[in-house]
């Protein structure tokens, strides 16, 4: 996943988009059989920003605020944040990028042990994992990253 591209994240098990809702949550669109997000959703789109050390961060330049994984593997939204600036001092929002096969990626935190995980209609996180290697019978943590526009 190359830096300074705008992606939207999509689960084929839950057939749902990564969302930043605008109460300030983290969340995942209605179920959406065509993995092209809708030019209209501004809310699944997300700037992949460089984290250093081979992470990434994802900030959604509608709201201005990047994916957080809070201490006990919440997932919630940064403070804003201007043209996508990472601050150096984050860990929660920064998430290492794993390649599972078949056009398929996990985002494992560092920091908290876990993976950004979807449910039928939520966005949560999987139990503790010391180490970014996905079980195989874990379908609800594997993304398909889909490079898009703004609009």
């Amino acid at each position: 996943m190359k830096t300074g591209i705008i992606i939207s994240l999509w689960n084929p098990f839950h057939s749902r988009f990564i969302k930043m809702h605008g109460n300030n949550r983290m969340g995942v669109s209605p179920e959406y059989e065509n993995h092209i997000v809708p030019t209209f959703w501004d809310s699944e789109r997300f700037l992949v920003v460089d984290a250093g050390y081979d992470k990434v961060a994802l900030w959604n330049p509608t709201h201005k605020r990047f994916i957080k994984m809070s201490h006990g593997g919440e997932m919630t939204v940064s403070p804003i944040t201007m043209k996508g600036d990472l601050p150096p001092n984050w860990d929660s929002e920064v998430f290492k990028v794993v390649d599972v096969g078949d056009d398929l990626v996990v985002l494992w935190s560092p920091s908290h042990g876990r993976f950004i995980k979807t449910n039928k209609d939520s966005l949560s996180s999987s139990p503790l994992s010391n180490r970014p290697k996905l079980p195989d019978h874990w379908h609800s943590e594997r993304f398909r990253y889909y490079i898009t526009d703004l609009k």
